[in-house]
C-alpha cells in the first residue's frame, strides 16, 4: 500500500482533483441524502444550497491544494474566472439534476451521480486553465 501512495501520479493535479472531488462529492451525497431524502426537504432547494457550499470549498481546494504549484494569477482574477465558471457549471448541474429527477423520475442520488460525472470531467480542464 505504501508503494502505491508513493507513485508520482498521486502528486499530479489530476490525482489531487480526483481525490478532492471524491471528498466533495461524498459530502454532497451525504448532505443531499440527509436533507432531501431523510428529512424530505425540497430537493431543489437542498441541492442549490449544496452547490453554494461546494463553490466555496472548491475554490479553496483548487487554489491551495490541486493547482498550488502552478498558480501565477492574482486571487482577484482567479476568483472572478472561477465564479463565472462556477455559476455556469452549477446552473448546468442544477438543471440537469432537476430534469433527471422530475422528467425522467430518476432517484435523487442516482441523478446526482449522473450530473456529477458529466460536469466533473469538464470542470477539471476549465479549472486547470483558470489556475495555470
Amino acid at each position: 500500500m505504501n508503494k502505491f501512495l508513493e507513485h508520482p501520479f498521486h502528486r499530479t493535479s489530476v490525482a489531487k482533483f480526483i481525490y478532492s472531488g471524491v471528498f466533495m462529492r461524498g459530502l454532497a451525497f451525504l448532505l443531499n441524502f440527509i436533507f432531501a431524502d431523510y428529512y424530505d426537504y425540497n430537493h431543489r432547494v437542498v441541492y442549490f444550497l449544496i452547490m453554494i457550499l461546494d463553490f466555496f470549498i472548491g475554490y479553496a481546494i483548487s487554489r491551495f491544494y490541486v493547482f498550488n504549484e502552478t498558480f501565477n494569477k492574482s486571487h482577484k482574477d482567479a476568483m472572478k474566472q472561477f465564479l463565472i465558471a462556477g455559476i455556469s457549471f452549477r446552473v448546468a448541474d442544477w438543471l440537469f439534476y432537476v430534469i433527471l429527477v422530475e422528467k425522467l423520475d430518476l432517484y435523487i442520488l442516482l441523478a446526482q451521480a449522473a450530473s456529477m460525472i458529466t460536469i466533473m470531467v469538464t470542470k477539471y480542464f476549465v479549472h486547470k486553465k483558470i489556475f495555470n
